[in-house]
């Protein structure tokens, strides 16, 4: 059973826009490996601002439930956690899983634009 799928929180919402997308890092540091057979696209993920990071104060790890898959790139992180520091409702989702590739699962953010009723 997949907790994650069928959410109505999925970046695919109509509603929504895509604002990000790209492959997870540290994936072979976490859980994403032990998780292989139960990822599947559209999933929901979570996305955590991890502001204390030693190595990088706008570090954003993602999860899949309450496992940890990874962070979100760190060249490309800054303006995520900024819309998330600002209150911003972001929505995540397994945009795909490519096996072939080092990162393989990979990330969609989506927003609602702030003027769409």
């Amino acid at each position: 059973d997949n907790p994650q799928s069928g959410s109505t929180s999925s970046a695919a919402s109509p509603a929504l826009r895509c604002i990000y997308e790209a492959g997870i890092r540290g994936l072979i540091y976490y859980e994403a490996s032990s998780l292989a057979g139960q990822l599947q696209p559209d999933d929901t993920l979570r996305l955590q601002p991890e502001p204390l990071n030693c190595y990088d104060c706008y570090a954003i790890e993602v999860f899949w439930g309450n496992h940890k898959l990874g962070y979100i790139p760190r060249d490309e992180n800054k303006a995520l956690a900024g819309l998330i520091e600002a209150g911003f409702s972001l929505h995540a989702r397994i945009s795909a899983i490519e096996p072939e590739d080092y990162e393989w699962v990979r990330v969609e953010v989506a927003m609602q634009p702030p003027h769409e009723a």
